[in-house]
């Protein structure tokens, strides 16, 4: 009951969270990501962009909801049951729709509202997803040679920095080049 409870109350988050970024995206009419363009976006688009989607709190929930669910649902210790395939072809799938889909953007500034919206609320959950897919396939065996380079002992201490480096360094970076320290 209890696991059940915090899966449905995630799931609801996890919505709210991509509902609320396509709302607010698609509303103001904000590019869906920070990134470079042919054509340059005005600095006050940027800025709001960076103000309303990047840095609310709200906006940003939604990977690390997707990260708690893989932490509920994806508790198989014994290994993998079944063949992989379809665990494979959706991370990749997330992960190039994450990569390509702003290239005709970034190379000519134009793009339909909605789907630049939809690109804006769904990239983080589908790149945590992509990521956690991979991590969790690699771990039960999956990706063989990407599992035993990242077990390397070269690698050990210096993951255990970078985790360290990124949760202290995250909220320092957003505070001081975002709109908070104003």
């Amino acid at each position: 009951m209890g696991r059940t409870l915090f899966k449905i109350i995630a799931i609801i988050l996890l919505s709210l969270s991509i509902g609320f970024t396509f709302l607010r995206a698609f509303m103001a009419a904000l590019p869906p990501a920070p990134l470079l363009t042919a054509e340059p976006i005005a600095p006050e688009r940027i800025e709001q962009m960076l103000n309303v989607l990047v840095i609310s709190p709200l906006t940003r929930a939604s990977p690390t909801i997707v990260g708690f669910l893989f932490g509920i649902c994806m508790w198989n210790e014994d290994g993998l049951t079944y063949k992989d395939i379809f665990g494979k072809a959706g991370c990749s799938l997330a992960g190039l729709f994450v990569v390509f889909a702003l290239l005709p953007y970034a190379t000519s500034s134009i793009g339909h509202p909605v789907f630049l919206a939809f690109y804006a609320a769904f990239h983080r959950p589908l790149w945590a997803t992509s990521l956690l897919s991979f991590l969790y396939l690699s771990h039960h065996g999956s990706f063989a040679w990407i599992h035993a380079i990242l077990t390397w002992r070269i690698f050990s201490p210096l993951s255990k920095l970078t985790w360290i480096a990124l949760v202290v360094a995250e909220p320092i970076i957003l505070f001081f080049f975002s709109a908070l320290n104003r």
